[in-house]
């Protein structure tokens, strides 16, 4: 998105209607400050204005078209003295107040907000409330055992514990009320709350939770989460990292990891959630080496036919499906003539990488039994440095020690789809395709 800004600014803030919506600021600390707004995409943040405050430390930013319908958290911050983030939902004419230094959430104000004045109030009262819950729970646990109370009096300790959890009972319900609040509100700042109730209350403990809560939350990630509110909240990353306990290489639920995925890409609403949401799936499967849920995921997004212009890695991907096991392995550009004579272990490295490192470390040890399977090995550097090629190539015990010092913007890193290093390929005699891996001992190679 191009960076656009409408500026006017202001010696004093006036409340006059304006012909478009407007965000104020009024940083008095902060005078001829320069200062940004950002707003959130996934794990992307877009800086949509940059300018520079007035001697007052205030300014205006008026919506611009490209922007305006925006629905999600924003930040402002204040070049080298911190950030603050609002909801911004269209509504009215946020007015942004800090008197501080250092602006934070404890001392940043929006006025004319019912957006961020929900958001702030909901904070706060549900924070008191699990605080007193959990204090009194500690405390219903002593009082809730005959052995522990040594009261002189029956009938104070009926009354007390009568009294405890009768509180307890009241800030169960307070909550619960709360929570249903949230789920009926119409605001985007009732929504946050529920994104960030449900990933600090019970998606940060998946790796630990039962298998009856994983099957609960698992449900809810097929039926009910929320992609496209969830992409403009900050908390996308954090999210889908936390629900990869779900599905790990022993989970029962690996396998139907791309159905789930397929759901969710079905629930997207606009064509940058989608084509985010599958980049995002497709760097998982890359990043654990899930090869074969790759191939799942092109099929989809092929099928779905919902993406148009495809960003690089997705490019890769598509690329990765045209190359799934019985295709012809493309040419490799520095090879001519001696493509693929007889069966070849192609790979993928970049001197730099620690994983890369391990595994060539592996490859130079393990060459001769390679070579006695009836494998030739052939190499592609991803390094742009010829002396740091160089540098590592030279011990290699095989021929065919390659690298255009393009990084992987080179041909053959295209054209076999690789966008993350260490990747091999097992080419058969007839120059086919027989696997993708992310590690040597994946390819079978060793195997006795």
């Amino acid at each position: 998105m191009k960076k656009t800004l409408i500026l006017a600014f202001l010696s004093t803030l006036a409340s006059a209607a304006l012909p478009a919506q407007t965000i104020s600021l009024e940083f008095p600390a902060h005078p001829e400050a320069c200062f940004s707004l950002t707003l959130k995409y996934g794990t992307a943040l877009d800086t949509v204005v940059a300018a520079k405050l007035d001697s007052k430390g205030c300014a205006q930013i008026v919506a611009d078209p490209e922007w305006k319908n925006y629905r999600g958290m924003a930040k402002i911050s204040i070049e080298n003295n911190g950030s603050f983030d609002f909801v911004m939902a269209g509504e009215n004419n946020p007015h942004i107040i800090c008197k501080a230094e250092y602006p934070h959430a404890g001392n940043t104000s929006v006025e004319n907000s019912p957006e961020n004045q929900f958001l702030q109030s909901g904070f706060v009262s549900q924070y008191l409330r699990r605080t007193k819950l959990e204090l009194l729970g500690e405390a219903a646990q002593v009082y809730s055992s005959e052995d522990n109370l040594k009261l002189s009096k029956a009938e104070e300790k009926e009354n007390f514990r009568s009294v405890l959890f009768a509180e307890l009972e009241r800030l169960h319900a307070r909550q619960h009320d709360f929570e249903r609040e949230l789920t009926e509100s119409p605001l985007y700042a009732a929504r946050f709350i529920r994104y960030y109730n449900r990933l600090h209350n019970e998606i940060e403990g998946l790796s630990l939770a039962d298998s009856s809560k994983k099957a609960r939350m698992r449900n809810f990630v097929r039926d009910s989460l929320d992609v496209n509110g969830l992409f403009n909240s900050g908390l996308w990353f954090d999210t889908l990292n936390g629900l990869l306990a779900l599905y790990g290489n022993n989970s029962p639920y690996h396998q139907y990891f791309i159905d789930d995925m397929a759901l969710l890409l079905a629930r997207a609403e606009s064509g940058r959630t989608y084509g985010a949401l599958a980049e995002n799936v497709f760097e998982i499967c890359e990043t654990l080496g899930w090869n074969s849920l790759e191939e799942q995921l092109a099929y989809r997004l092929i099928n779905d036919g919902r993406i148009q212009n495809p960003s690089e890695r997705l490019k890769m991907l598509l690329t990765l499906f045209k190359l799934s096991k019985g295709e012809q392995a493309p040419a490799l550009t520095q090879l001519g003539a001696k493509n693929f004579e007889g069966k070849t272990l192609l790979v993928f490295y970049d001197s730099d990488c620690g994983a890369c490192q391990n595994e060539i470390r592996q490859l130079k040890d393990k060459h001769q039994t390679i070579v006695n399977r009836g494998y030739k090995i052939v190499s592609v550097a991803a390094d742009a440095d010829p002396r740091t090629f160089a540098g590592t190539a030279q011990d290699f015990p095989w021929d065919n020690k390659l690298c255009d010092l393009k990084g992987m913007a080179g041909d053959d890193f295209k054209n076999y789809g690789v966008i993350g290093t260490p990747v091999f390929y097992l080419i058969d005699e007839n120059g086919a395709v027989q696997g993708r891996h992310a590690r040597l001992e994946d390819t079978g190679l060793l195997e006795l």
